[in-house]
């Protein structure tokens, strides 16, 4: 019997094909080459989708880095324009120049007040929009403001 194999596999080599032996250790070789390539392809998709992740965080994070540096550039001119506002309330009270008084809920009144806006038919300041200025005692500047109807009291 194991003469007849030998004979069998003498013939198969001569004609030039290969063994069952020789072919189960190329499937072999085969499979084990398919399983490397197969975690290579994992390994290659895990790095992929690290690499997305980190280029969505580090865009986030120079978007944030951004806005930041505009916030402090803002900060830093509007503390300029309250200082320069100060310095010019202060400038125009050293030369008699006062506020005119306005609340929300009054009464409008034509000589202080400049009705900008009505709500209706009303003579009741309902929002104040700009200041008003006077100059020892005199308007030189009137309020800006909303003017509509009284509240009606429910009883």
């Amino acid at each position: 019997m194991m003469a007849r194999k030998k004979k069998e596999e003498t013939k198969i080599k001569e004609s030039g094909a290969k063994t069952v032996t020789e072919l189960e250790e190329e499937l072999s070789a085969l499979r084990k080459e398919k399983a490397e390539l197969e975690e290579k392809l994992k390994r290659a998709w895990a790095d992929y989708d690290n690499l997305q992740k980190q280029t969505a965080r580090e865009k986030e994070e120079f978007q944030q880095r951004a806005n930041q540096l505009l916030l402090e550039e803002i900060i830093m001119i509007n503390e300029a324009f309250s200082l320069v506002r100060g310095q010019l309330e202060t400038l125009l009270q050293r030369h008699g120049v006062e506020e005119v008084e306005v609340k929300v809920g009054e009464a409008f009144d034509p000589y202080t007040m400049e009705a900008t806006f009505a709500d209706g038919e009303g003579e009741i300041v309902k929002e104040v929009l700009t200041k008003g200025y006077k100059l020892h005692g005199k308007i030189i500047k009137p309020a800006r403001v909303k003017v509509g109807p009284a509240e009606k009291k429910k009883k």
